[in-house]
Protein backbone atom coordinates (compact mmCIF):
# COMPACT_ATOMS: atom_id res chain seq x y z
CA UNK A 1 0.00 0.00 0.00
CA UNK A 2 1.16 3.52 -0.41
CA UNK A 3 2.76 5.22 2.24
CA UNK A 4 2.64 8.71 3.48
CA UNK A 5 6.05 9.71 1.97
CA UNK A 6 5.31 8.61 -1.57
CA UNK A 7 1.94 10.47 -1.89
CA UNK A 8 4.43 13.72 -0.92
CA UNK A 9 6.61 12.50 -3.94
CA UNK A 10 3.61 12.45 -5.84
CA UNK A 11 2.36 15.78 -4.74
CA UNK A 12 5.56 17.49 -5.33
CA UNK A 13 5.65 15.78 -9.51
CA UNK A 14 1.99 18.30 -9.41
CA UNK A 15 3.00 21.22 -8.52
CA UNK A 16 3.89 22.26 -12.28
CA UNK A 17 0.14 21.25 -13.24
CA UNK A 18 -1.14 23.75 -10.04
CA UNK A 19 0.68 26.50 -11.31
CA UNK A 20 -0.68 26.02 -14.71
CA UNK A 21 -4.19 25.53 -12.80
CA UNK A 22 -3.72 28.77 -11.41
CA UNK A 23 -2.97 30.52 -14.80
CA UNK A 24 -6.13 29.26 -16.11
CA UNK A 25 -8.14 29.49 -13.71
CA UNK A 26 -7.25 32.63 -11.22
CA UNK A 27 -9.29 32.36 -7.90
CA UNK A 28 -12.45 31.14 -10.10
CA UNK A 29 -13.24 27.58 -9.39
CA UNK A 30 -10.60 24.82 -9.91
CA UNK A 31 -10.14 22.75 -12.91
CA UNK A 32 -7.70 20.37 -11.18
CA UNK A 33 -8.86 20.21 -7.84
CA UNK A 34 -10.62 18.30 -6.11
CA UNK A 35 -7.19 16.04 -7.33
CA UNK A 36 -7.50 12.36 -7.20
CA UNK A 37 -3.86 10.53 -6.92
CA UNK A 38 -3.46 7.32 -8.70
CA UNK A 39 -2.09 4.51 -5.84
CA UNK A 40 -1.11 1.40 -4.79
CA UNK A 41 -4.19 0.66 -2.59
CA UNK A 42 -3.82 -3.12 -2.39
CA UNK A 43 -4.02 -4.67 1.29
CA UNK A 44 -1.58 -6.84 2.45
CA UNK A 45 -2.13 -10.50 3.09
CA UNK A 46 -0.98 -10.40 6.76
CA UNK A 47 -3.10 -8.91 8.94
CA UNK A 48 -0.80 -7.22 11.11
CA UNK A 49 1.11 -5.72 8.75
CA UNK A 50 -2.28 -4.54 6.91
CA UNK A 51 -3.56 -2.66 10.14
CA UNK A 52 0.35 -1.13 10.46
CA UNK A 53 -0.39 0.50 6.74
CA UNK A 54 -3.88 1.83 7.32
CA UNK A 55 -3.31 3.46 10.60
CA UNK A 56 0.31 4.78 9.06
CA UNK A 57 -1.90 6.22 6.10
CA UNK A 58 -4.35 7.95 8.50
CA UNK A 59 -1.69 9.02 10.28
CA UNK A 60 -0.49 11.37 7.55
CA UNK A 61 -3.91 12.36 6.16
CA UNK A 62 -6.03 15.38 6.73
CA UNK A 63 -8.80 14.04 9.07
CA UNK A 64 -5.88 14.01 11.57
CA UNK A 65 -3.02 17.00 10.41
CA UNK A 66 -5.53 19.22 9.22
CA UNK A 67 -4.03 19.82 5.94
CA UNK A 68 -2.88 17.48 3.06
CA UNK A 69 -4.44 14.70 1.26
CA UNK A 70 -7.87 12.70 2.28
CA UNK A 71 -8.43 9.79 2.52
CA UNK A 72 -12.02 7.92 1.27
CA UNK A 73 -12.83 4.67 3.30
CA UNK A 74 -14.86 1.64 1.95
CA UNK A 75 -16.76 -0.60 4.17
CA UNK A 76 -16.33 -4.13 3.70
CA UNK A 77 -17.20 -7.51 5.28
CA UNK A 78 -14.65 -10.22 5.71
CA UNK A 79 -15.82 -13.47 7.24
CA UNK A 80 -12.41 -13.46 8.43
CA UNK A 81 -11.72 -9.83 10.06
CA UNK A 82 -14.96 -8.68 10.23
CA UNK A 83 -16.68 -5.26 9.38
CA UNK A 84 -13.70 -2.75 8.26
CA UNK A 85 -12.94 0.40 6.82
CA UNK A 86 -10.52 -0.12 3.67
CA UNK A 87 -8.84 2.81 1.92
CA UNK A 88 -10.42 3.30 -1.66
CA UNK A 89 -9.19 6.91 -2.74
CA UNK A 90 -6.64 9.74 -1.60
CA UNK A 91 -7.13 12.77 -2.57
CA UNK A 92 -6.54 16.26 -2.61
CA UNK A 93 -9.59 18.37 -1.66
CA UNK A 94 -8.17 21.87 -2.59
CA UNK A 95 -4.59 23.74 -3.91
CA UNK A 96 -4.54 24.94 -0.38
CA UNK A 97 -3.72 21.25 0.75
CA UNK A 98 -1.80 19.78 -1.81
CA UNK A 99 0.50 23.43 -1.30
CA UNK A 100 0.63 22.90 2.81
CA UNK A 101 1.95 19.50 2.25
CA UNK A 102 5.02 20.14 0.03
CA UNK A 103 5.97 22.96 1.38
CA UNK A 104 5.32 25.29 -1.19
CA UNK A 105 2.77 27.77 -0.21
CA UNK A 106 4.74 31.40 0.03
CA UNK A 107 6.19 30.13 -3.32
CA UNK A 108 3.04 29.96 -4.80
CA UNK A 109 1.86 33.20 -3.24
CA UNK A 110 4.26 34.52 -5.52
CA UNK A 111 3.64 33.13 -8.55
CA UNK A 112 -0.22 34.01 -7.95
CA UNK A 113 0.88 37.77 -7.27
CA UNK A 114 2.64 38.23 -10.39
CA UNK A 115 0.14 36.31 -12.34
CA UNK A 116 -2.75 38.30 -11.41
CA UNK A 117 -0.81 41.34 -11.70
CA UNK A 118 -0.51 39.93 -15.54
CA UNK A 119 -4.12 38.82 -16.09
CA UNK A 120 -4.60 42.75 -15.83
CA UNK A 121 -1.73 44.12 -17.26
CA UNK A 122 -0.78 41.95 -19.78
CA UNK A 123 -2.88 39.29 -20.68
CA UNK A 124 -0.95 38.69 -24.02
CA UNK A 125 1.71 36.70 -21.92
CA UNK A 126 -0.33 34.35 -20.22
CA UNK A 127 -0.04 31.81 -22.57
CA UNK A 128 4.38 32.39 -22.48
CA UNK A 129 3.61 31.68 -18.72
CA UNK A 130 1.84 28.68 -18.60
CA UNK A 131 3.94 27.09 -20.85
CA UNK A 132 6.71 28.14 -18.66
CA UNK A 133 5.17 28.28 -15.17
CA UNK A 134 8.12 26.69 -13.45
CA UNK A 135 10.40 29.19 -15.71
CA UNK A 136 8.57 32.37 -14.55
CA UNK A 137 8.72 31.47 -10.86
CA UNK A 138 12.29 32.38 -11.03
CA UNK A 139 11.27 35.59 -11.72
CA UNK A 140 7.81 36.07 -11.08
CA UNK A 141 8.99 39.12 -7.87
CA UNK A 142 10.35 40.90 -11.02
CA UNK A 143 6.70 40.93 -12.63
CA UNK A 144 6.07 44.72 -12.05
CA UNK A 145 9.36 46.20 -13.42
CA UNK A 146 8.86 43.41 -16.31
CA UNK A 147 5.75 44.73 -16.70
CA UNK A 148 7.08 48.48 -16.71
CA UNK A 149 9.47 47.79 -19.37
CA UNK A 150 6.90 46.60 -21.49
CA UNK A 151 4.65 48.66 -20.92
CA UNK A 152 6.92 51.64 -21.74
CA UNK A 153 7.95 49.95 -25.02
CA UNK A 154 4.52 49.36 -26.27
CA UNK A 155 3.59 53.37 -25.52
CA UNK A 156 7.20 54.42 -27.06
CA UNK A 157 8.75 51.88 -29.80
CA UNK A 158 12.05 51.77 -30.79
CA UNK A 159 13.15 54.36 -28.73
CA UNK A 160 16.94 54.60 -29.92
CA UNK A 161 17.85 54.89 -26.84
CA UNK A 162 20.59 52.91 -24.36
CA UNK A 163 18.82 50.54 -22.18
CA UNK A 164 19.72 52.50 -19.00
CA UNK A 165 18.78 55.71 -20.08
CA UNK A 166 15.19 54.83 -20.23
CA UNK A 167 12.61 56.84 -17.84
CA UNK A 168 11.87 53.76 -15.65
CA UNK A 169 11.93 52.97 -11.98
CA UNK A 170 13.73 50.15 -12.28
CA UNK A 171 17.32 49.91 -11.49
CA UNK A 172 19.48 50.89 -14.45
CA UNK A 173 20.54 47.28 -14.99
CA UNK A 174 17.22 45.22 -14.58
CA UNK A 175 16.61 45.10 -18.59
CA UNK A 176 20.21 43.63 -19.31
CA UNK A 177 19.83 41.16 -15.99
CA UNK A 178 16.23 40.12 -17.91
CA UNK A 179 16.90 40.15 -20.89
CA UNK A 180 15.34 36.32 -21.90
CA UNK A 181 12.22 37.50 -20.15
CA UNK A 182 11.82 40.70 -21.67
CA UNK A 183 12.67 38.89 -25.54
CA UNK A 184 9.77 36.60 -24.91
CA UNK A 185 7.21 39.24 -23.74
CA UNK A 186 8.07 41.61 -26.07
CA UNK A 187 7.75 39.53 -28.97
CA UNK A 188 4.09 39.50 -27.59
CA UNK A 189 3.17 42.19 -26.93
CA UNK A 190 4.54 44.81 -29.45
CA UNK A 191 3.26 45.64 -32.60
CA UNK A 192 5.09 43.40 -35.82
CA UNK A 193 6.88 47.23 -37.34
CA UNK A 194 8.30 47.22 -33.18
CA UNK A 195 10.52 44.22 -33.70
CA UNK A 196 13.15 43.89 -36.31
CA UNK A 197 12.57 39.91 -36.62
CA UNK A 198 15.82 39.63 -38.62
CA UNK A 199 17.62 40.66 -35.61
CA UNK A 200 19.13 38.42 -32.30
CA UNK A 201 20.73 41.07 -30.58
CA UNK A 202 18.06 42.28 -28.34
CA UNK A 203 18.90 45.87 -28.37
CA UNK A 204 18.71 46.20 -32.23
CA UNK A 205 15.88 43.97 -32.12
CA UNK A 206 13.56 46.65 -30.37
CA UNK A 207 15.54 49.19 -31.08
CA UNK A 208 17.49 50.02 -28.20
CA UNK A 209 20.36 51.92 -28.59
CA UNK A 210 23.91 49.96 -27.73
CA UNK A 211 27.69 50.33 -27.61
CA UNK A 212 28.66 50.53 -30.83
CA UNK A 213 30.30 47.44 -32.49
CA UNK A 214 33.99 47.91 -34.35
CA UNK A 215 34.05 46.01 -37.84
CA UNK A 216 37.60 44.71 -38.37
CA UNK A 217 38.41 45.93 -42.24
CA UNK A 218 41.25 44.49 -43.84
CA UNK A 219 42.31 45.67 -47.46
CA UNK A 220 43.62 42.61 -49.71
CA UNK A 221 44.64 45.10 -52.34
CA UNK A 222 47.26 48.35 -51.89
CA UNK A 223 45.52 50.10 -54.08
CA UNK A 224 41.97 49.68 -52.36
CA UNK A 225 44.04 51.27 -49.25
CA UNK A 226 44.86 54.63 -51.48
CA UNK A 227 41.14 54.25 -53.25
CA UNK A 228 40.01 54.67 -49.42
CA UNK A 229 42.38 56.48 -47.90
CA UNK A 230 43.43 54.79 -45.08
CA UNK A 231 46.19 54.95 -43.33
CA UNK A 232 46.95 51.15 -42.67
CA UNK A 233 45.28 47.97 -45.07
CA UNK A 234 43.80 46.55 -41.34
CA UNK A 235 41.71 48.81 -39.08
CA UNK A 236 38.26 48.59 -37.03
CA UNK A 237 36.08 51.03 -37.58
CA UNK A 238 32.42 51.54 -36.27
CA UNK A 239 29.77 50.20 -38.50
CA UNK A 240 28.92 54.28 -39.81
CA UNK A 241 32.53 54.29 -40.99
CA UNK A 242 31.87 51.33 -42.87
CA UNK A 243 29.11 52.49 -44.28
CA UNK A 244 30.87 56.07 -45.58
CA UNK A 245 34.11 54.03 -47.20
CA UNK A 246 34.70 56.26 -50.47
CA UNK A 247 35.68 52.56 -52.16
CA UNK A 248 34.17 50.04 -53.99
CA UNK A 249 35.99 46.89 -54.29
CA UNK A 250 35.15 43.96 -56.95
CA UNK A 251 35.05 41.74 -53.74
CA UNK A 252 33.73 41.58 -50.01
CA UNK A 253 35.03 38.86 -48.09
CA UNK A 254 33.01 38.38 -44.90
CA UNK A 255 34.83 36.26 -42.17
CA UNK A 256 33.51 34.79 -39.17
CA UNK A 257 36.86 34.67 -37.06
CA UNK A 258 39.36 37.73 -36.88
CA UNK A 259 42.55 35.71 -37.02
CA UNK A 260 41.33 34.28 -40.16
CA UNK A 261 40.85 37.18 -41.52
CA UNK A 262 44.00 38.60 -40.89
CA UNK A 263 45.78 35.97 -42.31
CA UNK A 264 43.97 36.11 -45.59
CA UNK A 265 46.14 36.36 -48.94
CA UNK A 266 46.59 39.30 -50.76
CA UNK A 267 44.03 39.43 -53.59
CA UNK A 268 43.58 42.17 -56.36
CA UNK A 269 40.35 44.30 -55.65
CA UNK A 270 39.22 42.47 -52.42
CA UNK A 271 38.44 44.08 -49.15
CA UNK A 272 37.74 41.87 -45.98
CA UNK A 273 35.38 42.85 -43.46
CA UNK A 274 34.52 40.39 -39.91
CA UNK A 275 35.66 39.08 -36.65
CA UNK A 276 31.73 39.73 -35.65
CA UNK A 277 30.74 36.39 -35.31
CA UNK A 278 26.82 36.22 -34.48
CA UNK A 279 26.88 40.12 -34.51
CA UNK A 280 27.50 39.60 -38.43
CA UNK A 281 24.02 41.14 -38.82
CA UNK A 282 24.59 44.13 -38.38
CA UNK A 283 26.62 44.68 -41.94
CA UNK A 284 22.92 45.13 -42.78
CA UNK A 285 23.50 48.75 -42.14
CA UNK A 286 26.61 49.30 -44.97
CA UNK A 287 24.26 49.74 -47.62
CA UNK A 288 26.78 49.74 -50.60
CA UNK A 289 27.23 46.07 -50.14
CA UNK A 290 24.33 45.28 -52.10
CA UNK A 291 26.38 46.59 -55.01
CA UNK A 292 29.11 44.04 -54.83
CA UNK A 293 29.48 40.65 -54.79
CA UNK A 294 30.00 39.16 -51.32
CA UNK A 295 31.65 36.03 -50.33
CA UNK A 296 31.41 34.39 -46.45
CA UNK A 297 33.44 32.00 -44.67
CA UNK A 298 32.44 30.72 -41.53
CA UNK A 299 32.91 27.15 -39.72
CA UNK A 300 31.33 23.80 -41.00
CA UNK A 301 29.30 23.74 -38.44
CA UNK A 302 25.62 24.73 -37.57
CA UNK A 303 26.37 28.07 -36.32
CA UNK A 304 28.25 28.75 -38.99
CA UNK A 305 25.26 27.88 -41.41
CA UNK A 306 22.99 30.07 -39.20
CA UNK A 307 24.93 33.16 -39.38
CA UNK A 308 25.22 32.53 -43.19
CA UNK A 309 21.75 31.81 -43.35
CA UNK A 310 21.04 35.36 -41.32
CA UNK A 311 23.34 37.24 -43.40
CA UNK A 312 21.46 36.10 -46.68
CA UNK A 313 18.33 37.74 -45.07
CA UNK A 314 19.92 40.97 -45.68
CA UNK A 315 22.39 39.80 -48.93
CA UNK A 316 21.02 36.99 -50.69
CA UNK A 317 23.39 37.11 -53.55
CA UNK A 318 26.41 35.88 -51.12
CA UNK A 319 28.27 33.35 -51.25
CA UNK A 320 29.88 30.88 -48.81
CA UNK A 321 33.67 29.74 -49.09
CA UNK A 322 34.79 26.11 -47.81
CA UNK A 323 31.14 25.13 -46.21
CA UNK A 324 30.11 22.53 -49.11
CA UNK A 325 29.74 18.97 -49.51
CA UNK A 326 33.59 18.85 -51.65
CA UNK A 327 35.55 20.65 -48.60
CA UNK A 328 34.00 18.22 -45.98
CA UNK A 329 34.57 14.96 -47.85
CA UNK A 330 38.12 16.58 -48.61
CA UNK A 331 39.07 17.72 -45.32
CA UNK A 332 36.75 16.47 -42.92
CA UNK A 333 38.97 13.42 -42.03
CA UNK A 334 42.10 15.57 -41.57
CA UNK A 335 40.27 18.47 -39.77
CA UNK A 336 37.30 17.58 -38.07
CA UNK A 337 36.76 17.09 -34.25
CA UNK A 338 33.75 15.41 -32.99
CA UNK A 339 30.93 17.83 -31.54
CA UNK A 340 27.00 17.28 -30.64
CA UNK A 341 25.38 19.81 -32.28
CA UNK A 342 21.30 20.01 -31.86
CA UNK A 343 19.20 20.45 -35.20
CA UNK A 344 18.30 23.97 -35.65
CA UNK A 345 14.36 24.16 -35.61
CA UNK A 346 14.10 26.33 -38.43
CA UNK A 347 17.36 27.21 -40.87
CA UNK A 348 16.45 28.46 -44.25
CA UNK A 349 18.33 31.04 -47.06
CA UNK A 350 20.66 28.37 -47.56
CA UNK A 351 21.76 26.64 -50.81
CA UNK A 352 20.74 23.08 -51.32
CA UNK A 353 24.33 22.18 -51.22
CA UNK A 354 24.85 23.94 -47.85
CA UNK A 355 21.70 22.38 -46.33
CA UNK A 356 22.58 19.14 -46.72
CA UNK A 357 26.15 19.79 -45.42
CA UNK A 358 24.63 21.65 -42.36
CA UNK A 359 22.52 18.29 -41.98
CA UNK A 360 25.68 16.08 -42.22
CA UNK A 361 27.06 18.16 -39.91
CA UNK A 362 24.35 17.78 -37.06
CA UNK A 363 23.92 13.90 -37.99
CA UNK A 364 27.72 12.83 -38.12
CA UNK A 365 28.24 15.00 -34.99
CA UNK A 366 31.41 16.68 -36.17
CA UNK A 367 33.17 20.49 -37.17
CA UNK A 368 35.40 22.20 -39.22
CA UNK A 369 36.75 25.76 -37.43
CA UNK A 370 37.65 27.73 -40.56
CA UNK A 371 42.05 28.47 -38.74
CA UNK A 372 42.20 24.77 -39.11
CA UNK A 373 42.39 24.99 -42.94
CA UNK A 374 45.42 25.26 -44.35
CA UNK A 375 46.77 29.07 -45.47
CA UNK A 376 47.41 27.49 -49.49
CA UNK A 377 44.09 25.94 -49.31
CA UNK A 378 42.56 28.90 -48.13
CA UNK A 379 44.73 31.31 -50.76
CA UNK A 380 43.60 28.93 -53.92
CA UNK A 381 39.45 28.98 -52.72
CA UNK A 382 39.78 32.38 -52.40
CA UNK A 383 41.29 33.01 -55.80
CA UNK A 384 38.81 31.02 -57.31
CA UNK A 385 35.67 32.05 -56.25
CA UNK A 386 36.98 35.36 -56.75
CA UNK A 387 37.49 34.77 -60.37
CA UNK A 388 34.12 33.48 -60.32
CA UNK A 389 32.40 36.67 -59.23
CA UNK A 390 31.53 37.28 -62.84
CA UNK A 391 28.77 34.92 -62.98
CA UNK A 392 24.98 35.58 -62.18
CA UNK A 393 23.79 35.54 -58.35
CA UNK A 394 22.46 32.84 -57.37
CA UNK A 395 24.48 30.63 -59.70
CA UNK A 396 24.29 27.69 -56.51
CA UNK A 397 20.78 26.68 -57.21
CA UNK A 398 17.99 27.45 -55.27
CA UNK A 399 17.70 28.48 -51.23
CA UNK A 400 15.87 26.00 -49.17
Amino acid sequence: MISPEEILRKASRKYPDVLRDYVDCGDAPSLLFPLRMPCDLRLSEDLATQIAEVDRLRSGAKERRGFGYSVGWRRVNSPMRGKNHIPARVEFETRSDLLRLIGKQREFARFATGVDSLRLKLPEVLPWVRHRAQTYLKVCEETAGLIEVVSYLREHPRPDRFARELPLSVDTKFIERNQPTLRRWLDLCLPPEAVDETEEDFALRFGLRRKGTLVLVRMLDDALVAEAGLPCRELALPLSAVESLQVRPRCVVIVENEVSLLTLPPCPGVMALGGLGHAVTILKAVRWLNDVSLIYWGDIDPPGFVMLSNLRRSFPHVRSLLMDASTLDEWGQALSEPKPFAANSIISNLYQEELATHDRCVAEAFWIEQERFPSPEVARAVAAMVEEIGEPRGSQGGCQ
